[in-house]
């Protein structure tokens, strides 16, 4: 049988047809130039599109060794194009065990946001470049992104370790600890974009394997009060205030008090941990040192 390629993630026309079903389980199959595609070959396209989905990095290997079990299989369809292969959940989860290896039990859901300071001449774009390989990189890895999923803020900056050495670190934040992480800093590269696509491919998957057993979040919240010295028009004032409730850490911000020099703001957030507050700042030209315990307020920013 003649066959060109086999292209994954596209899941509109399969979810139409098998609806209800865990999105990850439903592969659609192309193929140029076969007209039809049969169970076992479709099957045998169709697995590993499955396990890189479902199947911790860790043991993704011995997954190449795995035989093509058309018992798996739930629903087929052949179409003009290909097939569309649905997997039975329990029949895989099954599989699985037999092997040794505990499947992703559900699908991870995040509303991502992704943040850079100090990297590149303009984080913001980078960040957003980022963002969108995220959202490439979803299918593939059995993961959703969208604004009804958990928050999780992942921020990206450069620090200096013990030897002088500059490191990619990365900060997370939102429902997630950073516990989940096997590793958050790396030596940075002078191809630094390439770099931060392959740490955040790291980072993701790191907490999507997670979910492979019972995944605790961060859901407590904490009062953070923050006094702002500087004067500012009401315009940049009000684009501060959004910038801040976008992130994913932010579970609200209360102004406490507001004038033409200074501003008082009560942020309640997620975790309670406030040190990427530093950095944040640091990104708008702003200084912010933490207060003493006892004082008025939590954190200067001038």
């Amino acid at each position: 049988m003649r066959l060109l390629f086999c292209l994954f993630a596209c899941l509109l026309v399969p979810l139409q047809l098998f609806a209800g079903a865990d999105e990850r389980f439903v592969v659609a199959l192309y193929d140029e130039t076969a007209p039809e595609l049969a169970i076992r070959d479709a099957t045998k396209l169709a697995l590993p599109i499955l396990w890189a989905r479902i199947v911790p990095l860790e043991s993704l290997e011995k997954s190449q060794s795995w035989p093509v079990a058309t018992s798996l299989v739930l629903r087929f369809k052949t179409t003009p194009f290909g097939a569309n292969v649905e997997f039975n959940p329990n029949q895989v989860r099954k599989f699985l065990t037999k092997r040794g290896v505990t499947m992703i039990k559900r699908q991870p859901h995040w509303n991502l946001s992704i943040y850079v300071a100090g990297v590149a001449e303009d984080n913001a774009l980078l960040g957003k470049n980022l963002l969108n390989h995220a959202y490439e990189m979803s299918d593939t890895f059995g993961f959703k992104l969208d604004s009804g999923g958990r928050k999780l803020m992942l921020t990206f900056s450069p620090v200096t370790d013990v030897y002088g050495e500059l490191q990619l670190h990365v900060d997370v934040q939102g429902d997630f600890s950073a516990k989940l992480l096997q590793q958050t800093d790396v030596a940075m590269q002078g191809y630094t974009d390439y770099q931060l696509q392959d740490f955040l491919k790291q980072v993701l998957l790191n907490i999507r394997d997670a979910y492979q057993g019972d995944i605790q979040f961060d859901t407590a919240s904490d009062d953070i009060l923050l006094r702002i010295e500087a004067e500012h028009a009401l315009a940049s004032q009000v684009m501060l205030e959004q910038a801040l409730l976008k992130l994913a850490v932010v579970e609200s911000i209360v102004p406490t008090l507001l004038q033409k020099q200074r501003r008082e703001y009560r942020l309640v957030l997620r975790d309670g941990d406030d040190s990427w507050l530093a950095s944040w700042f640091a990104a708008y030209g702003m200084k912010v040192t933490k207060q003493p315990e006892g004082s008025l307020y939590d954190w200067l920013v001038e």
